[in-house]
Protein backbone atom coordinates (compact mmCIF):
# COMPACT_ATOMS: atom_id res chain seq x y z
CA UNK A 1 0.00 0.00 0.00
CA UNK A 2 1.35 3.40 -0.94
CA UNK A 3 0.96 6.53 1.10
CA UNK A 4 -1.04 9.23 -0.60
CA UNK A 5 -0.99 12.97 -0.19
CA UNK A 6 -4.30 14.54 0.72
CA UNK A 7 -4.78 15.44 -2.97
CA UNK A 8 -4.62 11.75 -3.91
CA UNK A 9 -1.26 11.69 -5.68
CA UNK A 10 1.01 8.81 -4.78
CA UNK A 11 4.15 9.55 -2.86
CA UNK A 12 6.87 8.27 -5.13
CA UNK A 13 9.72 10.48 -3.96
CA UNK A 14 11.30 8.63 -1.03
CA UNK A 15 7.81 8.08 0.41
CA UNK A 16 7.14 11.80 0.51
CA UNK A 17 10.38 12.84 2.14
CA UNK A 18 11.15 15.28 -0.70
CA UNK A 19 8.06 17.31 0.23
CA UNK A 20 9.23 17.47 3.84
CA UNK A 21 12.77 18.37 2.77
CA UNK A 22 11.49 21.26 0.63
CA UNK A 23 9.71 22.72 3.66
CA UNK A 24 12.66 22.03 5.97
CA UNK A 25 15.10 23.78 3.59
CA UNK A 26 12.76 26.77 3.37
CA UNK A 27 12.54 26.91 7.18
CA UNK A 28 16.30 26.51 7.67
CA UNK A 29 16.92 29.51 5.40
CA UNK A 30 14.82 31.64 7.76
CA UNK A 31 16.72 30.62 10.90
CA UNK A 32 20.04 29.36 9.58
CA UNK A 33 22.47 30.13 12.38
CA UNK A 34 20.70 28.76 15.48
CA UNK A 35 17.60 26.96 14.19
CA UNK A 36 14.21 26.88 15.87
CA UNK A 37 15.02 24.80 18.96
CA UNK A 38 15.06 21.13 19.83
CA UNK A 39 11.78 19.41 19.06
CA UNK A 40 10.44 22.42 17.17
CA UNK A 41 9.58 20.48 14.01
CA UNK A 42 6.63 18.87 15.83
CA UNK A 43 5.21 22.35 16.30
CA UNK A 44 6.29 23.89 12.98
CA UNK A 45 5.51 21.16 10.40
CA UNK A 46 1.73 21.06 11.06
CA UNK A 47 1.57 24.63 9.72
CA UNK A 48 2.84 23.25 6.40
CA UNK A 49 0.35 20.40 6.08
CA UNK A 50 -1.01 21.87 2.84
CA UNK A 51 2.46 22.18 1.27
CA UNK A 52 3.73 18.78 2.47
CA UNK A 53 0.45 17.02 1.82
CA UNK A 54 0.45 14.85 4.93
CA UNK A 55 1.27 15.09 8.62
CA UNK A 56 5.02 15.18 9.34
CA UNK A 57 6.69 15.53 12.71
CA UNK A 58 10.36 15.58 11.72
CA UNK A 59 12.55 16.20 8.68
CA UNK A 60 13.28 12.55 7.81
CA UNK A 61 16.90 13.62 7.32
CA UNK A 62 19.30 13.79 10.24
CA UNK A 63 21.29 16.72 8.84
CA UNK A 64 18.23 18.81 7.96
CA UNK A 65 16.73 18.00 11.35
CA UNK A 66 19.87 19.23 13.11
CA UNK A 67 19.84 22.42 11.00
CA UNK A 68 16.16 22.91 11.77
CA UNK A 69 16.60 22.30 15.49
CA UNK A 70 19.95 23.90 16.36
CA UNK A 71 21.04 25.57 13.13
CA UNK A 72 24.41 25.76 11.44
CA UNK A 73 26.19 26.11 14.80
CA UNK A 74 24.65 22.84 15.98
CA UNK A 75 25.39 21.00 12.73
CA UNK A 76 29.05 22.09 12.79
CA UNK A 77 29.29 20.99 16.44
CA UNK A 78 27.69 17.62 15.65
CA UNK A 79 29.98 17.00 12.67
CA UNK A 80 33.03 18.03 14.74
CA UNK A 81 32.14 15.46 17.42
CA UNK A 82 31.53 12.78 14.77
CA UNK A 83 34.84 13.53 13.00
CA UNK A 84 36.77 13.47 16.30
CA UNK A 85 35.14 10.15 17.17
CA UNK A 86 35.92 8.77 13.73
CA UNK A 87 39.54 9.83 14.17
CA UNK A 88 39.63 8.11 17.58
CA UNK A 89 38.08 4.96 16.13
CA UNK A 90 40.66 4.91 13.34
CA UNK A 91 43.47 5.26 15.91
CA UNK A 92 42.10 2.37 17.92
CA UNK A 93 41.49 0.32 14.74
CA UNK A 94 37.92 -0.38 15.81
CA UNK A 95 36.64 -1.15 12.33
CA UNK A 96 33.34 -2.60 13.57
CA UNK A 97 32.36 0.67 15.24
CA UNK A 98 33.66 2.65 12.25
CA UNK A 99 31.32 0.64 10.02
CA UNK A 100 28.37 1.23 12.34
CA UNK A 101 29.10 4.97 12.57
CA UNK A 102 29.35 5.26 8.78
CA UNK A 103 26.10 3.28 8.40
CA UNK A 104 24.31 5.63 10.80
CA UNK A 105 25.70 8.67 8.96
CA UNK A 106 24.48 7.27 5.62
CA UNK A 107 21.05 6.32 6.98
CA UNK A 108 20.90 9.90 8.28
CA UNK A 109 20.28 11.14 4.74
CA UNK A 110 16.88 9.42 4.75
CA UNK A 111 16.00 9.33 8.43
CA UNK A 112 16.61 11.39 11.54
CA UNK A 113 16.28 8.48 13.99
CA UNK A 114 19.83 8.72 15.37
CA UNK A 115 19.09 12.13 16.86
CA UNK A 116 15.47 11.53 17.87
CA UNK A 117 14.24 13.03 21.13
CA UNK A 118 13.42 9.57 22.41
CA UNK A 119 16.15 6.97 22.51
CA UNK A 120 15.94 4.29 19.86
CA UNK A 121 18.36 1.71 18.54
CA UNK A 122 20.21 4.19 16.28
CA UNK A 123 20.59 6.69 19.13
CA UNK A 124 21.88 4.05 21.52
CA UNK A 125 24.36 2.60 19.01
CA UNK A 126 25.58 6.07 18.04
CA UNK A 127 26.28 7.14 21.60
CA UNK A 128 27.76 3.81 22.69
CA UNK A 129 30.07 4.00 19.69
CA UNK A 130 31.12 7.56 20.50
CA UNK A 131 31.80 6.69 24.14
CA UNK A 132 33.65 3.50 23.23
CA UNK A 133 35.83 5.32 20.71
CA UNK A 134 36.81 7.87 23.34
CA UNK A 135 37.64 5.17 25.91
CA UNK A 136 39.65 3.11 23.42
CA UNK A 137 41.53 6.15 22.16
CA UNK A 138 42.40 7.26 25.70
CA UNK A 139 43.62 3.74 26.51
CA UNK A 140 45.74 3.69 23.34
CA UNK A 141 47.25 7.10 24.15
CA UNK A 142 48.01 6.03 27.74
CA UNK A 143 49.68 2.82 26.54
CA UNK A 144 51.81 4.76 24.03
CA UNK A 145 52.85 7.30 26.68
CA UNK A 146 53.96 4.50 28.99
CA UNK A 147 55.95 2.84 26.20
CA UNK A 148 53.71 -0.21 26.16
CA UNK A 149 52.07 -1.48 22.97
Amino acid sequence: MYLSRHDGTDLTTFTGRVFIWDVAIELVQNSFLFGYGTGSSVIIFPDYLQQIGFKASHAHNMYLQILLSVGFVGLVSFLFIILCSLKDLLKSKNYGMISILILILLVGFLESAAIALTANMFTIILFIGLIESKIRCNNTINLNENGDE
